[in-house]
């Protein structure tokens, strides 16, 4: 079974890109690619809201990456425990950080309070995309009412904070685990479940594997 989530940040095709220039003579790689002198590296900013998976979860993700590879003889690398999150909404793909959408971002953040809920998934299987780049993730086949609660509540607040056209009311709840060519097939997995205390806002940088988290906000307290 394949999932088209209808938008992929890290492939949007009309994203902006940039290319970083690599001294004369040198080689250099990026995303594990080699890059010849002369050529430079595509890349783009990424700005979206996130939960992060706590520590022991996202090692136990990380136990559940190594076992399908294993298994389906994939080549593909674990993204790893820093950078296992479950995107919640999209901010958009910039040339460089965008200060503007940022300050719109926590200001809609702001706006919501809301205790801590649990995320699980029981599920791993690859979602369509680039033949050569298909992400394989982490689902649940139900479940995760709380989480989609979140995902429209801070849709409402991004509305709010004049985020309207960021608002995506589709929503399919996983966690990418790592990119492969080979597809995998929909199976059952350990269950992976935790409780979600706060949800972040994250920079990528797309191209050189890394995540920065700007500023997280946490759960309240229940009462």
């Amino acid at each position: 079974m394949q999932y088209d989530l209808g938008f992929t940040l890290s492939q949007r095709s009309d994203a902006p890109l940039r290319k970083v220039a690599l001294p004369a003579g040198k080689l250099g790689q990026a995303d594990g690619q080699l890059i010849l002198p002369g050529l430079g590296a595509k890349r783009a900013d990424n700005l979206f809201f996130a939960l992060r998976p706590t520590e022991a979860t996202a090692l136990l993700a990380d136990r559940i990456a190594d076992s399908v590879i294993e298994r389906h003889g994939l080549r593909g690398k674990p993204l790893g425990p820093r950078r296992y999150h479950v995107s919640v909404h999209g901010l958009g793909t910039f040339d460089g950080r965008n200060p503007g959408i940022e300050l719109k971002a926590e200001d809609a953040a702001s706006r919501i309070e809301f205790v801590e809920f649990s995320v699980c998934f029981d599920r791993v299987v690859s979602f369509a995309g680039n033949s050569n780049h298909l992400p394989v993730v982490l689902i649940s086949k139900g479940g995760n009412e709380e989480l989609f609660d979140f995902h429209r509540r801070l849709g409402d607040a991004m509305r709010w904070s004049g985020l309207a056209r960021k608002v995506r009311k589709a929503f399919t709840p996983h966690m990418t685990l790592l990119y492969d060519s080979r597809m995998v097939p929909e199976q059952e997995i350990e269950l992976l479940e935790w409780r979600v205390q706060a949800f972040c806002l994250i920079h990528s940088e797309q191209g050189f594997s890394r995540h920065a988290e700007l500023r997280s906000w946490p759960t309240r307290s229940r009462k």
